[in-house]
Order: structure tokens, then sequence, then C-alpha cells
């Protein structure tokens, strides 16, 4: 998830990581998260075009337990 603190305005990264955000009302950072990953909070310049090459870093979130029930799977519903 990539956003601009404060706004609505969003959006996601392809599979390479690349992303295009663009706004008319100028903020002052830009918030990039994914679960799994530290979210980074990059500063930006109003009012000027800028390209930010950013690097998540692992949270190192482990999960303690993983718990599997039986039952219809809840994709299939939406494929039929």
């Amino acid at each position: 998830n990539i956003f601009f603190k404060g706004t609505n305005i969003s959006t996601v990264s392809d599979i390479e990581g690349y992303y295009s955000i663009i706004t008319n009302n100028p903020k002052d950072s830009l918030h990039i998260s994914m679960l799994g990953y530290e979210t980074q909070i990059i500063a930006i310049v109003k009012g000027e075009k800028q390209k930010l090459n950013v690097e998540l870093k692992p949270s190192g979130l482990n999960l303690t337990s993983v718990n599997i029930t039986p039952g219809e799977n809840p994709t299939l519903p939406i494929v039929r």
C-alpha cells in the first residue's frame, strides 16, 4: 500500500515494485507498507516531481501457530 499522509490518494506497486502516484494536493510524506515488512515513511518535497527508490525491510513477524479447519474453500462460491 502506498499513500499520501492524510489523504485517500493511494496506489499499489506492480510485481516488479514499480508504482506511480500523483496528487495536486501537496503533502509532506509518502507512506509505503506491505504485510510482513516495516512501514517506510518518506519525506517528499511539495510541488516537485520526484523519483523515489524504496527498499522495505522484513518486520521479523513470526506466527506462533496456524489453524486449519475442515470445510469448503471460501473462494469456491466466487469461482462458481
